[in-house]
């Protein structure tokens, strides 16, 4: 797991160690995550097996879309039917077999925060104040995070989903067109330990 911890700090994605419950083993949690080579060999070498959480929000310039089982799925299906399809992004399966979906982080606007269940039942948003577990890291369920293959659903460019998720309606339209945000993340993280 170290290796994997080095080859996101080495792309620039701070990390830090977090158990198999997916709660951080360092004091200060996600605020302590870095890229800082000795101190992640550090936090491997007492918790070799330990699960790499990545902070989420302009940190990562990236906030993250949860879609836990079994109410997820459906949730979203609901969703897209009403504001059409997500945009295409970079994709991970969670160890319990949910999927999680990152999105460039808006440059405009106030930003994304944490919710649960708002946008609907299963669905969980991770923004400033957040942190995801990345694969390989293990899973509660016994699986493990795996990035999809291809790491990109093919799906469309529309963003009504995003424009629910981010407020857009309230918002009287500031982030019109999500396309226009570049929300594919960045190849960086894209290309991180696949």
């Amino acid at each position: 797991m170290l290796n994997d911890a080095l080859n996101y700090a080495r792309r620039g994605h701070p990390v830090f160690p977090c158990g198999i419950d997916k709660k951080p083993l360092v004091q200060n949690g996600f605020h302590a995550a870095t890229t800082d080579e000795e101190q992640i060999r550090s936090w491997w070498e007492k918790w070799p097996n330990a699960s790499i959480g990545i902070p989420t929000g302009p940190d990562i310039d990236a906030f993250v879309l949860d879609i836990d089982l079994p109410d997820g799925p459906n949730s979203l299906a609901t969703l897209e039917a009403k504001h059409g399809p997500l945009p295409s992004t970079l994709e991970q399966t969670t160890g319990s077999g949910g999927c999680q979906l990152f999105f460039k982080w808006p440059k405009a606007g106030p930003g994304v925060r944490n919710s649960v269940g708002k946008l609907g039942l299963g669905l969980d948003i991770r923004g400033a104040g957040g942190y995801v577990i990345v694969p390989p890291s293990g899973h509660p369920s016994g699986g493990h995070y795996t990035w999809k293959k291809g790491h990109v659903r093919q799906r469309g460019v529309n963003s009504g989903v995003l424009e629910v998720a981010l407020g857009q309606a309230a918002l009287g339209g500031i982030w019109a067109g999500c396309a226009s945000f570049g929300w594919v993340l960045s190849s960086a993280m894209a290309s991180t330990c696949m």
